[in-house]
């Protein structure tokens, strides 16, 4: 699913986007991951346990990126993760 075009100020340099996990792994609630295209992907875990470090990374790797913005992404991101999970645990059931 993508999120955004996303960069710094109106310029759009990079898409974000929910991102199938590597190496043929059962992608679950922790190991979804966010793609920064060109930038930085990072699994949901390490965005709900520290998400300024993170976006530090994006920071470091791309100064003139919006973090304000990103991070909108980014929480729309792991809600539709929670979200996936929690309806397929109810499912299951």
């Amino acid at each position: 699913m993508s999120y955004s075009r996303w960069g710094r100020r109106g310029s759009g340099n990079w898409y974000t986007f929910w991102e199938w996990p590597m190496d043929d792994v059962t992608e679950d609630k922790d190991n979804a991951v966010f793609q920064i295209m060109g930038v930085q992907s990072f699994t949901a875990e390490q965005l709900r346990d520290d998400l300024p470090a993170c976006l530090k990374i994006v920071k470091e790797l791309d100064p003139l990126g919006d973090t304000e913005e990103l991070t909108i992404y980014i929480r729309e991101f792991l809600a539709d993760v929670d979200e996936e999970y929690n309806k397929e645990r109810k499912e299951d059931k």
